[in-house]
């Protein structure tokens, strides 16, 4: 049954004269959440059972943050039998983002116990007004201490300084996960696991099935787990959604993606979303064949795009921007085909695509394959890569932007990638442009396959800015529809929008497609402190 609490008092400036409505249990029935309100998932909240959970455009959904001693952050979870129809708009998007609370000097309330049921009476949101006042997304901390403690805990003061190159607002609640039926190649996580766990073998009953770090089946049984054998699966609707300052613990060194997906399908309609300021992962696939449009990946601590376990959706229009400050962010894509060995396995045909792996490690067909179009990735500068590939991954990048400030390039650590490039698996980043970078790939044969193919690399901005650490009033639009010479790939699919340019934005437009809904604003500049 489902525990739904009300508080029926007013509470100002802090819900924008809405009621507070915590979600304490799971959602079992059919249930609407609307722009009056103010809801906070008081804990990991699943939707089941056949429900269908809508939110109305302009809905703001608050997710406490774990309290100390436990992992039980407010986490939104879409089980394979549940729905999800979060339809915003650019003017009203829904919002997910922090219940946190300050205290009376502005400063991070650390004597809040969010284990109990907290009485938010009189109190003030950390971020406040995430619809017109969004949180700054450089806010340091008065010590490297207190740093520490906030990352999985919160805890701690913060400066309120608009130095972007501090440690962020993130980890402050858990996350989006969304689970479907689509297939997966969980094949050796099925193997290895139930062979010692008979609880999880009594739930996990099909070899391509899978379930999410931190929620083990012996605790949550069928509720954490994805994937089956139903390509066109839908697990509903997220579109115009932001997906702020999550990212905490939901289990020992398992940090929440901003959003998650576990085999989800194609009939599930995927565009327009946001994840700003999250501990982990932007975007993660486990697997599932759902294409998507218009993502953005802002300033998140690991990777923008993880791809994992057989993964074969399409995508377009993804922008990816990470923080330059040494310290923060990883991959602008960091792409694996499997989990794990997958030797003499015949899998026929998984998510459309004929897989036969081998004795030699995998090698042989890619058993991830998606095609991305017109993504444009600002990487950290850090070192990290751009793109990152391994176990026995095979991808297609078209008319893509990579800008890298210093030795980002493209890595692989796959023992098979001779071997897909050589049967044409392989053809990344084709008709693509690279920034400034010094070393294209740690792969002889991967650098070659980079090199030709239409890819054209120039120490030459090929952006309207000037790129340096903060990462401030950034414009991602290009300086010509195919800049440095790059001759454009057409389109492969009915999916996939013709667009006459390289990269996610158009650069004859003043408009751009992240404007109102997402916090980098039209002026393509993060916030600045307000406090």
């Amino acid at each position: 049954m489902k525990k739904i609490l009300i508080l029926a008092s007013l509470l100002g400036a802090l819900s924008l004269n809405a009621d507070i409505i915590k979600i304490s249990s799971n959602i079992t029935s059919d249930y609407s959440m609307t722009s009056d309100n103010t809801y906070i998932l008081t804990d990991v909240i699943f939707v089941t059972n056949g429900a269908t959970l809508s939110i109305q455009e302009g809905t703001i959904i608050r997710g406490e943050p774990k309290s100390a001693s436990q992992y039980d952050p407010g986490t939104l979870v879409i089980s394979r039998d549940g729905q999800i129809d979060a339809e915003g708009s650019p003017a009203n998007p829904i919002i997910f983002t922090t219940a946190a609370v300050v205290d009376g000097n502005g400063d991070y309330d650390t004597t809040i116990d969010y284990s109990t049921d907290v009485d938010y009476t009189g109190k003030t949101f950390l971020d406040s007004d995430p619809a017109d006042s969004p949180l700054t997304a450089g806010v340091g901390y008065t010590t490297t201490a207190e740093s520490t403690t906030h990352i999985g805990t919160p805890g701690g003061k913060y400066s309120f300084d608009s130095d972007l190159g501090s440690n962020e607002h993130r980890g402050m609640w858990g996350g989006i996960i969304v689970l479907g039926n689509a297939p997966t190649n969980c094949m050796e996580l099925f193997t290895s696991t139930v062979d010692g766990d008979s609880g999880v073998a009594s739930v996990l009953d099909d070899p391509f099935e899978g379930f999410i770090e931190g929620l083990d089946p012996t605790t949550y049984g069928e509720l954490g787990v994805y994937g089956g054998g139903n390509p066109n699966d839908s697990s509903g609707t997220i579109k115009y959604v932001r997906i702020a300052h999550g990212g905490t613990n939901i289990g020992a060194d398992n940090e929440i993606n901003g959003l998650t997906m576990g085999g989800v399908g194609f009939g599930t309609k995927l565009e327009y979303v946001e994840v700003y300021c999250n501990n982990d992962d932007g975007f993660e696939w486990f697997g599932g064949t759902v294409n998507s449009r218009y993502l953005v990946s802002l300033y998140n601590n690991d990777d923008s795009f993880d791809i994992d376990e057989g993964f074969t959706g399409l995508g377009q229009f993804w922008f990816s921007l990470q923080i330059d400050d040494g310290q923060n962010g990883d991959h602008g894509g960091e792409h694996d085909g499997t989990n794990g060995n997958m030797d003499n396995l015949d899998l026929g045909s998984l998510n459309g695509v004929e897989i036969t792996t081998t004795s030699d490690g995998g090698i042989g067909i890619p058993v991830a394959y998606p095609t991305i179009y017109n993504a444009t990735y600002i990487n950290s500068g850090s070192g990290d890569q751009s793109l990152k590939f391994e176990d026995s991954f095979g991808c297609d990048y078209y008319n893509s932007i990579f800008v890298v400030n210093s030795q980002g390039r493209f890595n692989d650590v796959g023992s098979d990638m001779d071997s897909r490039i050589a049967v044409g698996d392989c053809n990344y980043v084709n008709n693509s442009v690279i920034y400034n970078s010094t070393t294209v790939s740690n792969n002889a044969a991967l650098n070659t396959s980079l090199t030709g193919n239409g890819n054209v690399f120039t120490d030459t901005n090929p952006l309207n800015n000037t790129l340096g650490n903060q990462r401030v009033n950034v414009d991602p639009r290009a300086t010509s529809a195919a800049p440095s010479g790059v001759t454009l790939a057409p389109v492969s699919a009915t999916f996939f929008i013709s667009a006459s340019y390289a990269g996610a934005f158009n650069p004859q437009e003043t408009a751009m497609w992240t404007d109102d809904w997402t916090v980098f604003d039209a002026n393509h500049a993060l916030p600045t402190a307000s406090r």
